[in-house]
């Protein structure tokens, strides 16, 4: 519908979703329903003519009455206000003012007047029906069932805020409380404040054309010509740079209406912007007749349905119950009754109510299912359903203590036994074309070594590392990055052929590296002798008695480390050979450019090999193996794809087992689904 019509200006038909209608005074109206009708014969649709209505002169559309005269509130939607009974809770008192908000340009203060209704929607309020909030119930229905005709918005004719004389009508009234913090601004900063909040909230009707602005403080009109204003003030300025509008000083003896609206006093002290009602829309495809029929299709519930009958619905957590055909559980201690979902439904209406209430969590799933449906294991189900959807898989950051505890990097008392390298650059280009440096810092003694090199390629730095060994030692461990200059069969290959082991870190695992964090001076002050014992040792048992100490010092300190460390976190969920996964992406690409609005998480990959510290080797699936990596487990999240019987649940959730309701074993449901199905 929205396709076909796409060409029809909105002068002649106005259109929400496949509610159309198309006005006019004359026989103009004619002209505009040939297009119409032109439109929808091309595009092959037509009109259902009992739903059609020619030539009237009031019509209902989106619960307005739109008639020559302008627009109302339309009676059905007033008939629902006026007989709403006093709201006994906080949520009921949320639904009328919501009701009531959607006309509420038809009542003028509108905020003022619901003030005490608002004050009973605050959170951790004790609900407490004052004669101030009969008087504004009442008050907001009277408004209503007597709201004034709202003029029809025309862009052609003038426009002016605040103004209602003989010559002029109004179109909408608009209004709001302030927040806690405006509370405290100058009574000039709050008329400049209303100002532009009220021209940005009627953008819709202002932008484009010429605005005159009426107010009673001379002070707003002078302080927009000033050159120097304060930056609060200069932002609320720059807002209004997109309209063109005059401001006219009207003094509030000739504005008696606006300033009396202007000085009513504030019953609370309520915060914030206008109340906007929150309302729980179901929205679920399965309706109670295709539950039903799925109900009749299933063993374990006719024969649940055949207990019933004979008087053996009753268990110690509740009882079943046949109405009309379905089967429900009421619970013990529940005050309504729950509709039973069958083993082949439990899984899709558990997938779009979670999909349909923003992919919540857990407890969030659970709480909508319990709200309307029963079924056993629910909280397993729920689990399996979340752990399989795409959307929470790589977009969802997962909540709680972050998996894996922190790993120390063993240090041996020994010179160049494990050597950590690392480059730093670009710098501008030297004379000799260099633009980097090769950082090489020993793991125990801290000493570093600095070689510059032209590039990060593989060439390069295996020259640079050759310098190195042959400079001072040939190390029993290197460890780096997953860098390309560092992961590459070149280096392997070079470490091989000297015995070295080459160990290249995952991206972001938590381990204890700070060696090439550590400045050079940092290295000699730490490795330095205490004069005294110097004076009494020779240099052997000086470098010894050096070594000693500081390989005792390290261990301290990374024993601090960690035990920090570990506060925060928990053990991580192991992993098995074959459990696909996906990976947190790295949050800067190889460019440098930021992934801000990228999935968090990348993939799908499969495990293939499990190693130590909680590390392990993932690859592309089947077919696309030539990407593989190592990723720590707290990078990963597994990809559930395993049936909702197959899942451990140790914990208790409140939906019993088959065992405590009656309920027959599953895996025999399972199967006359699967023969159903």
């Amino acid at each position: 519908m929205e396709e076909s019509l796409r060409g029809l200006p909105a002068e002649t038909l106005k259109r929400y979703m496949d509610d159309l209608i198309a006005g006019a005074s004359d026989f103009e109206l004619f002209r505009k329903l040939a297009k119409t009708f032109e439109a929808l014969r091309k595009a092959q649709l037509t009109l259902k003519l009992a739903k059609c209505k020619f030539a009237w002169t009031e019509v209902t559309f989106l619960g307005f009455r739109l008639s020559q005269n302008g627009l109302q509130p339309g009676r059905e939607k007033l008939r629902a206000i006026t007989d709403l009974p006093r709201p006994k809770t906080a949520r009921e008192v949320r639904g009328f003012l919501g009701l009531c908000g959607y006309f509420r340009r038809f009542i003028a203060g509108f905020a003022r007047i619901s003030a005490p209704l608002t004050a009973l929607t605050k959170k951790d309020t004790v609900f407490s029906w004052t004669p101030a909030c009969e008087n504004a119930f009442e008050e907001l229905k009277s408004r209503l069932t007597s709201a004034p005709v709202l003029a029809t918005f025309d862009a052609a004719r003038e426009t002016e805020r605040n103004e209602q004389t003989e010559c002029w009508h109004p179109v909408t009234y608009i209004s709001r409380r302030t927040t806690a913090a405006e509370a405290n601004y100058h009574a000039t900063e709050l008329e400049l404040l209303a100002a532009v909040w009220a021209i940005s909230r009627l953008r819709i009707y202002l932008y484009g054309k010429a605005l005159t602005l009426i107010t009673d403080c001379d002070a707003v009109r002078q302080g927009l010509k000033k050159r120097q204003l304060v930056p609060r003030i200069a932002r609320w300025v720059l807002k209004l740079m997109d309209f063109n509008f005059d401001v006219k000083h009207r003094p509030g003896s000739q504005m008696s209406h606006m300033d009396a609206l202007s000085r009513q006093t504030i019953l609370d002290d309520e915060t914030g912007d206008d109340f906007t009602a929150r309302f729980e829309v179901w929205s679920l495809a399965a309706s109670e007749d295709w539950i039903q029929a799925a109900q009749l299709k299933d063993e374990d519930c006719r024969r649940i349905c055949q207990d019933v009958n004979n008087g053996h619905g009753v268990t110690d957590s509740g009882r079943y119950q046949e109405v009309e055909g379905r089967l429900y559980f009421k619970p013990k201690g529940g005050e309504c009754r729950l509709l039973v979902l069958p083993y082949r439904l439990r899984r899709d209406v558990t997938r779009q109510l979670h999909e349909s209430h923003g992919h919540v969590g857990l407890d969030g799933t659970v709480a909508a299912l319990r709200h309307r449906f029963w079924f056993p294991r629910m909280r397993r189900t729920v689990r399996s359903v979340i752990g399989a959807c795409i959307s929470c898989l790589v977009l969802k950051e997962p909540g709680g203590r972050r998996p894996g505890f922190l790993n120390v990097i063993e240090r041996k008392k020994k010179l160049l036994h494990t050597v950590h390298l690392d480059h730093i650059g670009p710098f501008p280009r030297s004379r000799t074309g260099h633009r980097f440096l090769l950082v090489a810092v020993c793991n125990f003694t801290k000493l570093v070594m600095l070689r510059a090199v032209t590039s990060t390629s593989a060439h390069h730095t295996i020259k640079a590392v050759r310098s190195i060994v042959e400079s001072l030692w040939i190390p029993d461990r290197i460890v780096a990055d997953r860098g390309r200059a560092f992961k590459n069969r070149l280096l392997e290959q070079f470490c091989h052929d000297l015995q070295i082991q080459l160990r290249c870190m995952a991206f972001d695992l938590a381990v204890i590296d700070s060696a090439l964090a550590r400045t050079v001076d940092d290295a000699h002050e730490a490795g330095a002798p205490d004069s005294d014992e110097a004076g009494n040792l020779d240099y052997s048992e000086q470098r010894e008695a050096a070594r000693e100490r500081a390989h005792k010092m390290i261990t301290q300190s990374q024993a601090r480390y960690k035990a920090q460390f570990d506060k925060h976190r928990c053990a991580a969920r192991p992993f098995k050979i074959g459990d696909i996964v996906v990976v947190r992406r790295a949050p800067l690409a190889a460019d440098g450019q930021p992934r801000k609005l990228a999935h968090l998480y990348r993939g799908p990959y499969e495990i293939t090999r499990c190693l130590r510290n909680d590390l392990y080797e993932i690859a592309g699936l089947d077919g696309t193996r030539r990407y593989k990596t190592t990723a720590p487990a707290d990078q990963l999240k597994r990809w559930d794809l395993e049936d909702d019987a197959e899942a451990t649940d140790s914990e208790e959730d409140g939906s019993e087992s088959p065992e405590h309701v009656g309920w027959p074993n599953e895996d025999r449901g399972r199967a006359a689904a699967k023969q159903q199905a």
